[in-house]
């Protein structure tokens, strides 16, 4: 038969009462500290000594509430703390009836330190408990997660470095604590090459290179400098104390050099750059988002400076950064106003001045500045994300011009037309957009020539193998541009479906006279020549030059010295009227000139 409750009551109140004072009536005292919590209940006399200890004891930090009847509470508390306890008992023993909180480090029975929380309520008073009573919880958990998301809403998911929000609020605190001149500096930095990775290897991939980034730029400051992600590939480092103006281009230099050095990810070797801008306190009137807007303006002065490394905020930055936010608003807007045309420059055959082919070069009719050529503003299209619709639209363009000029291509050839492909263009996406435009046109895929820098080829070789692939399966001739101002590197042309290669102006200019150029150019057709490519000559603009490259065996031309970019109907003029069909050199040294028109409107 099992036993009654009562019994078994009898056993628990027994239990409890040993381990009360003599004559402390148990009900009340379990009325008073125990009754409706789950918290460990301590009761504590004037000497510290538990009295009391409730059953949660066991289960929240290990202890048998019956064995710690009698011990000191002081053993329980991190040494580090013991002061600040004993005065809140203290405390509690001169204010009968009243309560405060406190935070402590307390000794587990696992022999670990866990995070406690204690309300302490003096009952010292009370005739039923006489003793401060201690509720206890263990909080080790929740400020664990309160610190997780503490640091979650300051530093960056991806590299664990401070976010913009910590970043400012250090720059904030760095400028009203450092009032001097040249006592606190920021340094800017936004990668170079890093949206090419990403766009062709993978998001995961380029997440890895901005924790490699990361950790390198961490190695290149000093333990009391701050180093943020502020968000996609920019990052920031703050520099606090004297003589910081000193070694900020120091530290900038570091990370420079630190930055370029190449990242094998998946078996792959990958080399970005970085431009870094820096902003110094002037000592009067500086603020946090000064400061910050600042070393901004500066990293894309040094973006728009290559190959300078780092540039030094000046105060007309700001009034550029103003015509640049304008110019940006206004090119959203431009290919829809129909305010972007296409012009278009000859290419020649050398030997009897045939014009056998066109360049597109993109002119922007600017309602306010006027004409603007694309180094004025294809930069900006393609740090705002413009690139990709500007580029079709010119692919369409372009290919649609080309078909209607295939009728001036001798028997058994193509007319050639070359559009200039951007670095940001240079995505698995572009293969269709060729295809689309060309398909659109009706016109021979081997008539569309795409012109690549070499620099690309070089920093994205393993994705430009594959993207070349497959604009080459069907039918696209693609050329080489600015050939000889990069790496210049001869034994990659072999490994890349290249057509052909355009000789760079730099080396056009100097012929005709002594010079290495003039080698380097003969140079440069003899290895085309035994590649079975074909080779033009950019920037010819003097008879010299034009003799010098026919005599060299170079086939195919360009420059003012047979025609400025015309509109299309300027080209239609000259074919129509044959100007250099069988022509000697020296008529080709007069420029055919388009009178200047007016912004013209091509359809999309």
């Amino acid at each position: 038969m099992a036993p009654s409750p009562t019994p078994r009551r009898s056993v628990r109140v027994r239990r409890r009462q040993e381990a009360l004072p003599s004559g402390l009536p148990v009900e009340q005292l379990l009325l008073a500290a125990v009754a409706g919590t789950s918290d460990v209940v301590l009761v504590v006399g004037r000497d510290r000594a538990i009295r009391y200890a409730s059953a949660p004891l066991a289960t929240q930090f290990g202890y048998d509430p019956a064995a710690m009847v009698g011990r000191s509470l002081s053993w329980l508390v991190h040494a580090d703390q013991e002061a600040q306890f004993d005065a809140v008992l203290t405390q509690a023993e001169l204010r009968p009836g009243s309560s405060q909180r406190i935070e402590f480090g307390m000794w587990h029975a696992q022999e670990r330190w866990v995070i406690t929380e204690a309300i302490v309520t003096s009952m010292l008073d009370d005739p039923a408990v006489q003793g401060i009573v201690l509720n206890l919880r263990d909080v080790s958990d929740r400020r664990d997660l309160e610190a997780a998301l503490r640091h979650q809403a300051f530093h960056d998911a991806l590299t664990g470095l401070a976010n913009r929000v910590l970043f400012t609020e250090r720059v904030a605190h760095a400028v009203t604590t450092n009032p001097d001149e040249g006592s606190v500096a920021v340094l800017f930095c936004d990668l170079d090459g890093f949206k090419s990775v990403n766009d062709t290897q993978g998001h995961a991939i380029g997440d890895r290179l901005l924790c490699l980034v990361a950790e390198r730029m961490a190695r290149c400051v000093r333990a009391s400098d701050t180093v943020a992600r502020l968000g996609g590939d920019e990052f920031a480092v703050l520099l606090e104390g004297q003589g910081v103006a000193a070694s900020a281009e120091l530290i900038a230099e570091t990370i420079f050099r630190t930055i370029a050095a190449p990242y094998m990810l998946d078996g792959r070797e990958v080399t970005i750059g970085v431009s870094i801008g820096i902003a110094v306190t002037t000592g009067v009137g500086d603020t946090a988002d000064g400061l910050l807007r600042n070393a901004d303006l500066a990293m894309y002065k040094s973006k728009a400076s290559h190959p300078h490394r780092w540039v030094h905020f000046e105060s007309q930055m700001h009034a550029a950064l103003l015509d640049r936010v304008q110019l940006v608003g206004e090119l959203r807007h431009a290919l829809a106003r129909h305010e972007l045309t296409v012009y278009y420059q000859p290419t020649v055959e050398l030997a009897d001045g045939r014009i056998v082919g066109t360049e597109a070069l993109l002119r922007w009719h600017h309602p306010r500045r006027g004409e603007l050529t694309p180094d004025h503003f294809v930069g900006l299209a393609e740090d705002n994300g413009l690139i990709t619709e500007i580029g079709e639209w010119v692919l369409r363009e372009t290919c649609r011009q080309a078909a209607l000029w295939q009728q001036w291509a001798p028997e058994g050839s193509l007319f050639s037309m070359a559009v200039n492909v951007s670095a940001r263009q240079l995505t698995p996406d572009l293969v269709q957009a060729v295809r689309s435009a060309v398909d659109a046109a009706g016109l021979p895929p081997a008539a569309l020539m795409l012109e690549i820098t070499e620099s690309v080829l070089i920093e994205r070789t393993g994705d430009m193998m594959a993207l070349m692939q497959q604009l080459k399966s069907f039918g696209v001739r693609l050329a080489l541009d600015d050939f000889g101002t990069g790496y210049s590197s001869l034994s990659y042309l072999s490994r890349f479906p290249v057509d052909c290669l355009k000789i760079d102006r730099s080396f056009v200019k100097a012929l005709g006279s002594p010079s290495s150029e003039t080698e380097l150019a003969r140079t440069i057709l003899r290895l085309s020549e035994s590649l079975g490519l074909a080779t033009i000559a950019e920037g010819i603009e003097t008879p010299a030059q034009y003799a010098a490259l026919r005599d060299m065996g170079c086939r195919y031309g360009q420059g003012f010295i047979f025609a400025r970019p015309l509109p299309p109907h300027g080209i239609d003029e000259m074919l129509g009227g044959r100007l250099f069909a069988h022509a000697s050199p020296v008529p080709m040294h007069a420029t055919y000139e388009v009178p200047r028109q007016s912004a013209v409107r091509l359809p999309r």
